[in-house]
C-alpha cells in the first residue's frame, strides 16, 4: 500500500492511493478534513485474479478487471458509503463497446486480407 497527501488549512488531499493484493488492485482520491473531521473519499477496486478452487469458477472470475468505484463521506463518527453505480455502468458499457469494436475491426482486417 501507499499513499501521500498534500496538506493545507487542515485538508488532506490524496490521489495516488494505490492498494495491490494478490487477488485486487485499489487506487483512489479524495480529501480528509481535519478541521472538520470530514471525509469525501473515491477508492477504484478492480478484481485482477480469482482464486479457483478444485469445482473451477469462483465468483470473481466473472468480475475479473472490472473496476468498483466506492465513495467513502461523512463525518469520522457517522462514515457512509456508496457504490458509484453510474460510474460503474459507464465503465462496462464502454468496455463491452471497445470489445465490440475490437471484434468487428478484426473482422475487417480478416476480409482485406482474403
Amino acid at each position: 500500500m501507499a499513499v501521500s497527501f498534500a496538506l493545507k488549512n487542515g485538508v488532506a488531499t490524496s490521489n495516488d492511493l494505490k492498494v495491490m493484493a494478490p487477488l485486487f488492485r485499489i487506487g483512489g482520491s479524495g480529501q480528509i478534513d481535519l478541521v472538520q473531521n470530514n471525509l469525501d473519499y473515491t477508492a477504484n477496486a478492480t478484481v485482477v485474479a480469482t482464486s479457483t478452487g478444485q469445482n473451477g469458477k469462483t465468483l470473481g472470475d466473472g468480475l475479473k478487471g472490472l473496476t468498483v468505484p466506492v465513495r467513502l463521506y461523512g463525518n469520522f463518527g457517522a462514515l457512509q458509503y456508496e457504490v458509484l453505480l453510474k460510474e460503474l455502468a459507464k465503465a462496462a458499457v464502454g468496455a463491452k463497446l471497445d470489445e465490440v469494436k475490437n471484434q468487428a475491426k478484426a473482422r475487417v482486417d480478416d476480409k482485406k486480407r482474403n
